[in-house]
Parts: structure tokens; sequence; C-alpha cells
């Protein structure tokens, strides 16, 4: 479980006790209990907005074999996306958002990564998952602010359910993002969510 908060990236850290991680159980839970499990975290005081993420990693197929934080959360919730946006208030991070959303395979890359490795938007990327090796396309580019500054640019940014199919299964995910609300007291929504 991850928490941070919009006031500043102080406020962004991991929990320590990682009893929450991978909350749709160990046998993998259902997407009612995946579901349950977020709406709980967000009727904690304090929590603004609890999101679903499947995190993973993905490998380039070249003879690097670089990885990728892969990313998955839901590009339909407006609230979500401002989180992970490159700027709330700036210029789309992709050409098309209906294309975006419409097509499973869409990516989103850093600006950074995609320049040191020659990527455009709309071009394909291959990568090994967990569930074998995928076909993505590029539909856009996240500029080196905020949540796309970590993991060393290396952050690819996609929707939950393509990424649950690419990266998990249908219906789990494996981590809850909490944005804590800025008067909110941090140790407090911390024992809040682990209770």
């Amino acid at each position: 479980t991850r928490v941070g908060s919009r006031g500043g990236e102080s406020r962004y850290g991991e929990f320590s006790c990682r009893r929450n991680a991978g909350y749709a159980g160990a046998d993998g839970g259902s997407q009612a209990s995946s579901l349950f499990r977020t709406t709980t975290v967000a009727a904690v005081p304090g929590v603004e907005l609890a999101v679903p993420v499947v995190a993973a990693t993905a490998f380039l197929t070249d003879a690097s074999g670089e990885q990728l934080s892969v990313h998955g959360i839901d590009v339909t919730n407006p609230a979500v996306l401002g989180v992970y946006r490159s700027t709330a208030d700036g210029p789309s991070d992709t050409d098309d958002e209906l294309l975006f959303i419409s097509q499973p395979d869409s990516i989103l890359l850093t600006e950074s990564f995609a320049a040191r490795r020659g990527i455009a938007r709309g071009d394909g990327l291959i990568l090994d998952t967990p569930t074998g090796r995928h076909s993505f396309t590029v539909r856009g580019l996240l500029k080196p602010r905020g949540f796309a500054r970590v993991h060393g640019g290396n952050l690819l940014v996609m929707d939950i359910g393509a990424a649950e199919v690419a990266f998990t299964r249908p219906g789990y995910v494996n981590r809850i993002d909490i944005v804590v609300a800025p008067t909110a007291e941090l140790q407090r929504v911390h024992d809040g969510v682990l209770a």
C-alpha cells in the first residue's frame, strides 16, 4: 500500500507493513473482494482517494533486458488521472484519449525513457511480461514531473483492465495507492488503513 498527498511529494511513501499488498488475498481473491478492499480503505478517515493498481515489471525484449515499472490504473476516472498525469492543468499526455481508452494495447511512457530508446508516439513496443510476450502501442508520453519522475523514468502507465490481462489476471489487483487529505495526520491514516 502506498500513500501520498496532492499537496507535496513529502507525503508520499510506502507503508512499512505489507499486509495489504496483494489485497485480493493469497489465493487471488475475486474482483468483488478487490473492490471491497478498495472501498474499505477509501472509507478510512483522512483518505481522500484510494486507487486500485496493478503494479508489475516488464522487460524489453532486446539484448539490454531493461525493465519498466508498470502501473495499471483506471484511466476513465478523472480523479485517478489527476494523481498520475504529468500535470493536472496542462495539455493531454495523449493525442487521442478516446483511442487510448478503447485500445487495450495502449501505454504511456515517460518522455525521458522514450527519448533514450528512440521511441515516438504511435510506435509499437514488445515487452516480456509474467503472462508472456505482449505487443503494446505508445499512445502518449509523460512529462518528467510528479509521478513520472519515479523509477528513473522507466515507468509505463496503462489501463487497469488491460494490465490485469497482461500482468496478473482479470479481477486481480495487487496494490492500493492512497491520496491523503492535506489536513490529515499521516500516522493516523496509516494505522486506519492497516486496522
